[in-house]
């Protein structure tokens, strides 16, 4: 790796190197920001070399060791520096939230991409540089001295020194973090604009709390928060929800205490749906990989059609549709499809009989307190 050959990236030691990186990183951000000199000296353990600079929370590295920093260097929020190459930063260094600077290639071939071999090849960020905000510098790239790079710019060559470097309007952009996460890709769920999204989305339901579920505003809250709802719908607290705006509800829908919607793609519920007590929809899932599982985050809409009932304690995994009519049992995992008039329980979750209107209406009548 640090000759610039090809390596495995998923060598175990190596791993090791990236563990020590994120533990460091996770002490950074323990120690009170005022405390310039405690926050150095772990800067001096993190990095290759360092003679001052200040980091905004959060940052990310791979490594830490290949960086080295100049005097005067400050990176602002959200960060993400992948130094499997060196990234060498120059003095006087202005870096804006949440820039990107990847020394990390793989190969165009499948065949060897799929065994994780990785090459890297150095940034250099000369002196009194200033990159404007969700930059991405690509691998190779040396940044000349006084020169600015534009916010949302992606730098593909070297910039020469004292120029101004913009992407065209013309040029496609990258798409924000928000973008991909509507769109199932990979995204980066510790993305400024996705955590602001969250803390609106709490601050709302602190609201709906403290006005409780029958007051007369509480339903123009709810509208604020979810992204779209019909009549007559009723949520019991608590309540809990990434951001609200991707939650769908249909007319009549009711959820009982303690129901949680994980709503990083979108959560269709259709008309007449009853949610029991500590009903868990997740449409969030992560890479099976522990180095970026901690990173990217991707969805997988969940859709319940009308008139269906979710027993208590049950939770539907990212994906699922449960079809009209339908229902599930208490304490159900749900990791597939359920058709529709039918009834699932278990886990994971199996056909248990199908639902006949005649039949169930008979067993009603002799069985009026039945429930599952």
């Amino acid at each position: 790796m640090l000759a610039g050959q090809w390596f495995c990236g998923i060598d175990a030691e190596l791993s090791i190197d990236k563990q020590r990186a994120h533990k460091l990183i996770a002490e950074l951000a323990k120690i009170d920001v005022t405390d310039f000199q405690a926050r150095l000296e772990l800067l001096k353990k993190l990095f290759g070399s360092v003679q001052s600079c200040h980091i905004e929370l959060p940052f990310t590295c791979d490594y830490g060791y290949n960086i080295h920093m100049g005097d005067r260097v400050f990176l602002n929020y959200d960060c993400l520096l992948l130094d499997v190459g060196e990234i060498r930063f120059g003095n006087s260094i202005l870096v804006g939230p949440g820039v990107h600077m990847y020394t990390v290639n793989h190969p165009t071939d499948v065949e060897r991409r799929r065994q994780a071999l990785t090459i890297g090849k150095p940034i250099v960020i000369e002196d009194d540089v200033w990159i404007g905000g969700r930059s991405v510098i690509l691998p190779g790239v040396t940044i000349g001295r006084g020169a600015v790079v534009g916010a949302g710019s992606v730098v593909t060559k070297d910039v020469p020194a004292y120029c101004l470097y913009a992407a065209s309007p013309t040029t496609s952009k990258m798409p924000s973090e928000k973008e991909k996460m509507a769109n199932g890709e990979w995204f980066l769920s510790i993305d400024p604009e996705l955590t602001n999204d969250r803390i609106q989305a709490r601050q709302l339901v602190a609201q709906y709390e403290k006005l409780g579920p029958y007051d007369a505003d509480a339903t123009l809250v709810l509208t604020k928060l979810l992204g779209s709802m019909g009549d007559c719908c009723s949520i019991e607290l608590p309540f809990r929800c990434d951001y609200g705006y991707n939650i769908h509800l249909g007319s009549m829908v009711f959820m009982n205490f303690g129901c949680v919607l994980l709503d990083v793609a979108e959560i269709r519920i259709g008309d007449r749906v009853l949610l029991g007590p500590n009903v868990q929809l997740y449409t969030a899932t992560h890479p099976i990989d522990p180095e970026t599982r901690n990173v990217f985050t991707r969805g997988r809409g969940i859709v319940i059609e009308d008139n269906v009932w979710i027993g208590g304690n049950a939770i539907i995994q990212p994906g699922v549709r449960i079809g009209t009519g339908s229902i599930v049992a208490a304490g159900s995992v749900v990791t597939k499809d359920v058709p529709p008039m039918t009834i699932y329980g278990g886990n994971p979750a199996r056909l248990i009989r199908r639902i006949t209107i005649d039949s169930d209406r008979h067993q009603h009548q002799h069985h009026p307190h039945s429930h599952l």
